[in-house]
């Protein structure tokens, strides 16, 4: 936490109340932000080898995304560089502003090089949810209970996708988990899960496929989902929305065990 608070403090402005203005910080930086369409979507790299650092984003053309954000009055998706109307673009350049703070913090201290670079690349994902989802305004906007409702809303308000808003609840030790799925084929999987450990072992049934193709589309709802784990079942309790291909289940209970944070659940049996 100490490392965190030193790599904020390289903040012009200082340490952010509520999600800033990303542009305004690449500005105060002195940083270059380039575009590329032959990067792979939502990558970016930073150069820090020259005086005014060089953040290039690949280019991510509004068809390509499922993460598109609300427009802000006279934006067009259009002409809009990605990380005003993408989530994953707008983590992903928070994630290069961050090199740019612990590079910064580096030239005063010796900490950051005992980063190994894969936990330097860990801690920069830290560092840009911290920026975009500031601790007080965060636990504020998600309230009591995290459900599905206050992850939707901070998320949008913060600029970030739900999973980005998942992981920052854990972080601070918001109680909820959650599963993603995909559609393929008219089969409903499992993509990632937060909160649940060994996620790879559950399976859907015809109960849960069914329960599953019959909610509404675009809508919130409560559900009570039965996955087959080995020999047995559990209930996956909490709020269900999808879409065509995809959908989201806040976990808030698997039987009648609350999920935990930040550890994981896991089967006793």
């Amino acid at each position: 936490m100490r490392l965190l608070d030193e790599a904020l403090a390289q903040l012009p402005s200082g340490r952010p109340a509520t999600p800033p203005d990303l542009d305004q910080i690449v500005c105060e930086l002195d940083a270059i932000l380039t575009y590329s369409r032959r990067r792979r979507a939502f990558d970016g790299a930073t150069d820090l080898s020259s005086s005014r650092p060089v953040i290039e984003l690949a280019w991510v053309n509004p068809s390509e995304s499922r993460s598109l954000l609300p427009r802000t009055q006279g934006s067009s998706l259009g002409r809009a560089r990605p990380h005003h109307y993408d989530a994953r673009s707008r983590f992903t350049l928070a994630h290069e502003i961050a090199h740019v703070l612990v590079h910064r913090l580096g030239q005063v201290s010796d900490a950051p090089s005992m980063l190994s670079p894969a936990a330097l690349e860990k801690f920069c994902d830290s560092l840009a949810a911290h920026i975009l989802m500031p601790e007080d305004w965060f636990l504020n906007q998600i309230g009591p209970r995290a459900d599905l409702a206050a992850l939707r809303r901070t998320s949008m308000r913060a600029g970030v996708s739900i999973s980005a808003t998942i992981v920052r609840c854990r972080s601070l030790d918001v109680q909820t988990g959650a599963i993603f799925l995909s559609n393929s084929d008219g089969e409903w999987q499992m993509l990632r899960a937060y909160g649940i450990g060994s996620p790879a072992q559950l399976r859907f049934g015809r109960s849960a496929q069914s329960s599953l193709c019959k909610a509404q589309i675009k809508e919130v709802s409560d559900c009570v989902i039965e996955v087959r784990c080995g020999d047995h079942n559990h209930e996956l309790i909490g709020q269900l929305r999808r879409t065509y291909h995809s959908a989201v289940v806040v976990v808030a209970f698997i039987d009648s065990d609350r999920i935990p944070s930040p550890k994981v659940w896991r089967c006793r049996y």
